[in-house]
């Protein structure tokens, strides 16, 4: 028995080997095939369902944020009505001096309308950003298994106020310095990255890192757009086909409205499960 124990550890050991050799190797293939196939086997783990419970919070709070905001709006709006309706009835008839005299007249009502609709608005991103934070988060720590906490919420509120104002201050950038053949171009790409980009930021997003560190990971492997070019095909391809079978139902209000808010949650999840597979699968293939 004892000379029968280097014998056993040394087929172990082979049999170690020979399974380290027929390993298959992680390609780039490998990789998109297994995130397809695993964005929609998902949907059957109760974590994608838990998530998407979360998904449809952040959706109806965002609702309520633009629905509140509106609502202010008018209100604020709504002293003036008699004032542009004035102006609207002088143009008509083609006055010009007067006009200009009624805007010059009515300037502090439309400049106080105008400051206190950009401070609704200005709040209410705020708050968009706190229940993005909260709730869209809480979702994505589901899926990738992480427990979310205050300092979570935090971290991740600032991460998102950043991220947001810099697709911003590229937006205001490409309407306003670039011709309108090159900002169409640019707002493609731009809508093409962020197609992908958006799901992998909160998929490499890690609370017990730094800001810029978090923005340095996401960098590293955004850039790598060949990996992600099925991803972008997919989730266009899969939009239309959600999107033609919602206009079935556009005679029927409650079923169209329903559809909507189901295919949009199914459609979040989707993504969250192919950006999570594939990111790790990049990971393993460097």
């Amino acid at each position: 028995m004892a000379n029968d124990k280097p014998s056993l550890k040394a087929h172990i050991g082979k049999q170690s080997e020979k399974h380290l050799r027929i390993a298959k190797p992680i390609t780039y293939w490998s990789v998109q095939k297994d995130s397809f196939l695993s964005s929609f086997l998902k949907f059957s783990s109760k974590v994608f369902w838990q998530s998407m419970i979360f998904d449809f919070l952040a959706l109806f709070s965002l609702l309520l944020v633009l629905i509140s905001g509106m609502f202010f709006i008018n209100m604020i709006s709504a002293p003036a009505i008699p004032e542009i309706m004035e102006i609207y009835a002088l143009s008509q008839a083609g006055n010009t001096e007067q006009v200009e005299q009624a805007l010059v007249d009515y300037a502090p009502v439309f400049s106080r309308i105008l400051w206190l609709s950009l401070l609704v608005v200005f709040i209410g991103s705020l708050l968009g950003l706190f229940f993005i934070s909260v709730f869209y988060g809480k979702a994505w720590a589901l899926a990738l298994n992480k427990r979310i906490s205050s300092s979570f919420v935090i971290k991740y509120f600032l991460f998102n106020l950043l991220w947001f104002l810099a697709w911003f201050l590229l937006l205001v950038f490409v309407l306003l310095v670039l011709k309108a053949a090159a900002a169409s171009l640019a707002l493609l790409l731009a809508m093409l990255i962020f197609i992908y980009a958006d799901p992998v930021m909160r998929c490499l997003f890690d609370e017990k890192r730094s800001v810029k560190h978090n923005f340095s990971s996401l960098f590293r492997v955004a850039v790598r757009f060949r990996w992600f070019i099925f991803f972008i095909i997919t989730a266009f391809l899969l939009g239309i086909l959600l999107m033609m079978v919602l206009s079935l139902f556009q005679s029927f209000n409650f079923a169209f409205a329903a559809l909507s808010i189901a295919f949009t949650l199914i459609f979040l999840g989707w993504m969250r499960n192919y950006s999570i597979s594939l990111a790790n699968g990049i990971h393993k293939a460097r």
